[in-house]
């Protein structure tokens, strides 16, 4: 080294800092879905497709150690051998990424390198969620139904054949709802994707599962089931909706209360029916309607944000949208309003951003209520998701990121 230069150690953070911003800058983000015309490609990696989905990543998980930590935010030391206590933590990572592309009339799936992973052969080919996708194959009819679904993995293995009638789009827990249609119906049941069916194709409706149950219907009458298909509760109400914090909402004798997964009634059957939302408890509140207001009670029935709202959306990253007189704003979990009632109408947060309306055009706002995409479109058919959202102005759908760039 020249002896005229003598770095120190500010010399030396300039150049980290400097390669810093150079590596950030030319990291590769998501590729966009992009219109061009009547056909779509991608930003970044190009292509050629009659129609495109955005990129979803496939991942894995594996366990790490992490310090336990005080509420000071310092270690905790084992009393005996002066050790910082360790805990074991899943730390969920991303190992690719596929897309759902359409070519020559046909659906298949590409890596980030615009590579085919999954040759276009599919019918209907859904997002990838939780390592796996629904496809399908077929003829499809005037209402968009085709008769044979199945499932890949994440390397595009065919793990359950098109085969069935009816098929949910989202597999949770490696479960997913399925139906058989016969002469007097279609009936639902459940299905692992080792292509192991869980529970008998009886139920006339079904949810997905949550918290380890499903909501199932026969009769008209609403219980639930485990992952093995024992029906655990008794189909005995009139309604319900999922699991969540391991209370569900559920509907009998004209009100709403709350059961735990024992079917026992925690709490009182006393609420009305919502206009919005699904009773489901987040940050430990849920939302629930009486004398035609709604407000939040936490998990002992406990009245946590006053009965003000005559609607409301449920939490979602911290942030309610609710209406105060014609106009729509945004309240926290300690009751709060945050973000004035200046709205014609809005939506719940997704990745740090919520769809508003100002009149008759759609735009977004950020969690403190500053505007990040002015109220300008007909339509948000997607709110954003991974720095993306997809948008319709005129006949127009297209793809927009949060600076407001229009990908088209």
């Amino acid at each position: 080294m020249n002896a005229w230069f003598k770095p120190n150690l500010l010399t030396y953070a300039v150049i980290c800092f400097s390669f810093l911003i150079t590596f950030n800058s030319f990291a590769q983000k998501d590729p966009v879905p992009t219109k061009k015309g009547d056909k779509w490609t991608y930003s970044i990696i190009g292509g050629d497709y009659e129609a495109v989905r955005p990129f979803y990543p496939l991942i894995q998980t594996k366990s790490a150690k992490t310090l336990i930590k005080a509420k000071d935010g310092k270690p905790i030391i084992g009393a005996r051998t002066k050790k910082n206590l360790e805990k074991d933590t899943t730390i969920t990572e991303e190992i690719g990424h596929l897309a759902a592309v359409k070519k020559s009339g046909k659906w298949g799936y590409i890596s980030k390198d615009g590579k085919f992973v999954v040759q276009p052969k599919y019918s209907i080919a859904y997002d990838y969620k939780n390592n796996y996708a629904v496809v399908a194959i077929g003829e499809i009819t005037e209402e968009g139904a085709v008769d044979e679904h199945g499932i890949l993995d994440r390397s595009g293995r065919e793990v359950v054949p098109c085969k069935y009638a009816v098929m949910g789009t989202e597999i949770c827990d490696s479960i997913v709802n399925v139906g058989k249609t016969d002469a007097t119906g279609t009936g639902f049941g459940f299905l692992h994707v080792s292509d192991r069916l869980i529970a008998d194709f009886k139920y006339s409706q079904v949810r997905d599962f949550s918290n380890g149950m499903a909501a199932v219907e026969r009769n008209k009458r609403w219980g639930f089931i485990d992952k093995t298909g024992k029906e655990v509760i008794t189909l005995q109400f009139e309604r319900v909706f999922d699991f969540s914090e391991e209370l569900a909402y559920a509907y009998k004798s004209l009100k709403w209360g709350f059961i735990n997964k024992q079917g026992k009634e925690v709490i009182q059957y006393q609420y009305q029916p919502q206009t919005i939302g699904f009773g489901m408890f987040t940050y430990g509140l849920a939302k629930v309607r009486k004398n035609n207001l709604e407000g939040w009670i936490d998990r002992n029935n406990n009245k946590r944000i006053n009965f003000a709202y005559p609607e409301a959306h449920d939490f979602s990253e911290r942030l309610a949208c609710v209406k105060t007189g014609a106009k729509w704003g945004y309240i926290d979990i300690s009751g709060k309003l945050v973000i004035p009632p200046t709205f014609d109408a809005g939506r719940a947060f997704h990745d740090g951003a919520a769809a508003v309306r100002i009149g008759t055009k759609w735009g977004f706002i950020d969690n403190k209520g500053k505007t990040i995409i002015p109220a300008k479109y007909d339509e948000v058919k997607e709110q954003f998701k991974r720095g993306i959202a997809e948008v319709k102005l005129g006949e127009e759908y297209y793809y927009i990121d949060k600076t407001g760039k229009e990908y088209k």
